[in-house]
């Protein structure tokens, strides 16, 4: 503190600092800066009074899911990084015992290049802005494409492109439809 009763610099460089402040704890950030010089700083993570975190933004709160809020730019996110013999997950718990501690997650096992969406009842894809269920599987395998409750067929395919359908009684219907220009 200088004596205009505000942060400067003791020497030239990047400063940073934790900061408290009516139950949130800030941490800030500023470039460099000459010596006795007062320091402008940029909050860079917060911590507010619920204990929901942004980084890069001010106000977690304010988002439906406010846990961790990351403000990310163009081409920016959140990497999860390992080794290339190792795998990484993004776990959805409700609780700490047996499979209560990952009852869905994203996975990623470098070793096999595969990524893996693991749900313990169904999975569903969801698209358009009405964010309508385009497609289930559900937990015996079988998918439904524009359905909630998919048939007891199981679609799979050949490295030729040949669509296999089995189960008790698969059927496909190939219909042509009316197209006019």
């Amino acid at each position: 503190i200088n004596a205009s009763n505000a942060d400067s610099y003791i020497t030239t460089g990047a400063a940073a600092r934790m900061f408290m402040n009516d139950n949130v704890i800030s941490f800030d950030q500023a470039a460099s800066g000459s010596t006795d010089a007062a320091i402008s700083w940029s909050e860079a993570m917060r911590i507010d009074s619920s204990g929901n975190v942004g980084i890069g933004i001010t106000d977690p709160s304010s988002y439906y899911a406010e846990n961790l809020v990351v403000a990310a730019a163009d081409e920016g996110g959140i990497t999860i990084e390992c080794a290339a013999t190792e795998k990484a997950y993004l776990m959805f718990a409700k609780g700490t015992v047996g499979n209560a501690a990952y009852r869905g997650y994203l996975g990623y096992d470098h070793n096999l290049d595969s990524l893996n969406v693991v749900s313990t009842g169904y999975t569903t894809f969801h698209s358009g802005t009405s964010q309508l269920e385009a497609m289930r599987i559900d937990s015996g395998g079988n998918v439904g494409i524009g359905t909630s409750s998919p048939a007891a067929a199981k679609f799979s395919s050949t490295p030729d492109g040949v669509l296999n359908v089995s189960g008790s009684k698969p059927v496909v219907y190939l219909t042509e439809e009316d197209e006019t220009d």
